[in-house]
């Protein structure tokens, strides 16, 4: 029975470092989601920067390029070259006004990637909690069944002290 209840320490000292070691596992794992999430945090950040520079630099080719059509429109009959000017301002705009809008694709990515991330840590973290349950009824059925055993010899051990008293009475 000192075996039974060593092994059972033993046993309980298995499950605890189980425990432990899946609860660390889990962590880390969530720390290196926490990691990703706050890269694509900070690439966000970058495109955005990036995004309002862009639409900076459209709306100045934009006002330039409005600029060059007033200019445009009253030297039209004498300058063929102003044409050509507005044509490669308007061919600029595009160009950016085509890269703003890769770079709102992008930052839409971003911000999709960083939302499956944060629903990726909650759901482990409901698994975490699941598992940490789990293990705590095991726990408990344990620490039941350990009580129930040290009743039984408790008792046991009772009856083998009557019988020993009753054998003395007998002898004297």
């Amino acid at each position: 029975s000192l075996m039974a209840s060593q092994q059972d320490r033993i046993g309980r000292g298995n499950m605890d470092e189980a425990f432990q070691a899946e609860m660390e596992a889990a962590q880390a794992r969530a720390k290196a989601m926490q990691k990703r999430k706050e890269a694509i945090d900070e690439e966000q950040r970058k495109t955005e920067h990036e995004l309002l520079e862009k639409q900076e630099m459209l709306q100045k080719t934009q006002v330039l390029a409005e600029e060059a059509a007033l200019t445009l429109q009253a030297m039209m009959a004498e300058n063929q070259n102003q044409r050509a000017g507005l044509a490669q301002l308007a061919e600029e705009k595009e160009s950016i006004a085509s890269e703003a809008a890769l770079y709102r694709e992008q930052a839409a990515a971003s911000l999709l990637e960083k939302e499956a991330l944060e629903q990726e840590v909650v759901e482990v973290a409901k698994e975490l909690e699941a598992k940490k349950e789990e293990l705590e009824m095991e726990l408990q059925a344990k620490r039941e069944e350990l009580v129930s055993v040290r009743e039984g010899l408790e008792n046991e051990l009772q009856e083998r002290r009557e019988e020993l008293d009753s054998v003395k009475r007998l002898s004297d």
